[in-house]
């Protein structure tokens, strides 16, 4: 029996299914009499219900109180966010039994922003369907944002040529929105609007809207595509485009990314390096500008508030930017540090600022979960005591990346429990209750098993530099040198391939793989009798411990050839083993690709990828 307001029918319908499912027993509408549950939307005090009306308002949009007894569940919060979030955890209470235990719960966010940035734009473009089942799991686990990264996925009316075919179109992103908002959740955008423009600036002629490059541009520099902010016509541009992406959604925020710029450029060109932290400020409080006529707000993707150079610290400038404008604080807290300078600053601002890990997913096939836990965990530890209002782990895919969707659930939805707690969460506890929630396993295999591929990321290699010198990495930009990273190499061919030939004893480092890949893999696959829903999701993580054994059994065969332990004979019957191995992953990958995304030129490129493996191992065999 619902008291209040509350219109969301879908969500009522939703409940009493859940309900069905997981408690196993049927709540028949009440008209009167006495309900076995009661949910309370309360826009005052002095009602029946038993709840603290007035410690529910001062807990914020999701603060929420459930209580059970012999006599019946009650649910109540001050807006339909939080009554949703209570009908969630009556939901989760039940946990597969047809009883709970009498309790009374008070409930409230410790941040009030708690989400993750999902790359749609040098990754993967989700189905719109694919996008509405994540916010249905996120917001079970009271997440209230989702952040996608654009680029040139909007299909842009003033510039239609920018936009590739899987782009979404600017209805398309409203009904995303719109469903969202059921939910109590906001979905925002990450658009580059400075930097990181290779995507734009490869279009038609807009590279003229670019800093001008040095002559053979700048060694160790890849972020070489920035807006040339000093010119009107320019500003003018991203003016439209973020004009475009406001009008698409419809929410509170926008996020920009204002770090990794082609410094050098503007240097090269005549502007002393001490102006551009001026500069680019004045230029975001243009571009928020255009924010504000949509009722929005920019929040600015910053380093290190001191940094200078191409990371663009903007901490000289801090007080001429827009009041309303975030500070979302990237990374400073464990990867470029500065957290301890530039969280008490903000604090002492009064300015709203996030802090951002990452989910450690780009370029690889399962993401480094426990260093992506670790980091939310640090994250909270840091942000909380300085007033952090929220925090969004980001999937990036810088060079593109081949993860399917599935695998990101995980360690996105430990970022939101410890969101919503403001702290580390028990991991043996989360791993049941993962299981549990999103699969309906009453075991937490799976769990273990994900982490179990994720830490073949965190396996340090020993390998020679270009100057033939020994290093070791085992922080977590191991990624960048382990192969759990370098998707690229494994489908290159199996001798002709210039980082596994650097690796010193590659034996050792193929076998601890295919020891972390196998017993994931067992972990995980045991869980198959156990999966009760969202037997899709689990196939695409099952499917990520396949390619680590592979670069194993790659790895071990070339090694095995090299140093002669095999007959000509026996490696090309290898090669075709190993051939046929790539062709399952292939078509397997296609086969689950295809149902949750959108086809387009990153997936096209994988597969060929791969094609390239498959074509390389047995031309090779046919030549022994």
């Amino acid at each position: 029996l619902v008291f209040g307001e509350f219109s969301n029918g879908r969500l009522l319908e939703e409940f009493r299914t859940k309900l069905s499912e997981r408690a196993q027993v049927t709540v028949p509408l009440a008209e009167k009499g006495s309900p076995a549950i009661s949910l309370y939307l309360l826009d005052g005090p002095g009602s029946s219900c038993p709840a603290d009306y007035e410690a529910l308002k001062a807990g914020g949009e999701g603060a929420y109180e459930v209580s059970a007894d012999p006599g019946g569940i009650v649910g109540a919060a001050c807006t339909e966010t939080g009554l949703f979030y209570a009908m969630e955890t009556i939901v989760q209470m039940f946990a597969f039994k047809p009883e709970i235990r009498a309790l009374r719960i008070k409930d409230r966010p410790a941040l009030k922003y708690r989400g993750m940035m999902y790359d749609i734009s040098r990754g993967q473009m989700l189905k719109p369907e694919t996008l509405k089942r994540l916010i249905r799991l996120f917001a079970m686990a009271k997440s209230n944002m989702t952040e996608l990264y654009l680029e040139d996925m909007l299909k842009f009316e003033r510039y239609p040529d920018i936009a590739p075919e899987d782009a979404f179109t600017r209805e398309e992103y409203l009904e995303l929105s719109r469903y969202a908002r059921e939910y109590g959740m906001e979905i925002h955008p990450m658009m580059q609007a400075l930097g990181h423009m290779e995507r734009i600036a490869s279009k038609g002629d807009y590279k003229k809207y670019m800093v001008p490059m040095p002559e053979g541009g700048a060694d160790g520099h890849p972020w070489t595509q920035t807006v040339d902010v000093r010119d009107p016509e320019a500003v003018e541009f991203v003016c439209n485009l973020l004009d475009e992406v406001c009008s698409a959604f419809p929410g509170k925020y926008i996020n920009i990314d204002v770090t990794e710029i082609a410094d050098y450029g503007f240097v090269a060109s005549g502007t002393p390096a001490e102006e551009l932290p001026g500069l680019m400020t004045d230029y975001i409080n243009t571009l928020n500008k255009v924010a504000n006529r949509h009722g929005m707000s920019l929040c600015v993707a910053q380093c290190q508030l001191r940094s200078d150079g191409h990371l663009n610290g903007l901490g000289k400038t801090l007080d001429r930017l827009d009041k309303d404008i975030v500070v979302g604080s990237y990374y400073t807290s464990e990867f470029y540090g500065g957290w301890d300078y530039d969280y008490p600053l903000l604090r002492k601002s009064g300015r709203s600022f996030w802090v951002m890990p990452w989910l450690s997913s780009h370029t690889r096939f399962m993401p480094d979960v426990t260093f992506s836990m670790d980091f939310t965990d640090v994250t909270m530890e840091r942000g909380m005591p300085c007033g952090a209002e929220g925090s969004i782990t980001c999937d990036w895919g810088d060079y593109g990346h081949i993860h399917l969707p599935g695998v990101l659930i995980y360690p996105s939805m430990y970022h939101f429990s410890a969101c919503w707690n403001g702290c580390s969460v028990d991991r043996d506890y989360f791993d049941k209750a993962f299981c549990l929630m999103v699969f309906g396993a009453g075991k937490d295999t799976l769990a273990k098993g994900i982490v179990k591929v994720g830490n073949i990321n965190q396996v340090p290699v020993e390998r020679l530099d270009d100057g033939n010198n020994v290093f070791s990495r085992t922080n977590y930009m191991t990624g960048n040198y382990n192969l759990g990273h370098h998707f690229l190499e494994i489908f290159g061919d199996i001798l002709d391939n210039d980082f596994m030939s650097k690796i010193i004893n590659p034996r050792a480092r193929a076998e601890k793989t295919a020891a972390l890949a196998a017993e994931g893999a067992e972990l995980m696959g045991s869980a198959a009798d156990d999966i009760r829903f969202n037997r899709d999701f689990y196939e695409e993580i099952l499917w990520s411990a396949r390619p680590y054994a592979l670069i194993a059994e790659r790895m071990l065969l070339r090694d095995k050839h090299l140093t002669g332990a095999l007959s000509g004979g026996d490696f090309a019957a290898g090669l075709r083993e190993m051939a046929g191995h790539y062709r399952d992953l292939r078509e397997d990958y296609m086969s689950l690709y295809s149902r949750s995304c959108r086809d387009s030129a990153q997936y096209r490129g994988n597969t060929a990828r791969m094609q390239s493996a498959i074509d390389a191992a047995l031309e090779l065999a046919d030549k022994q």
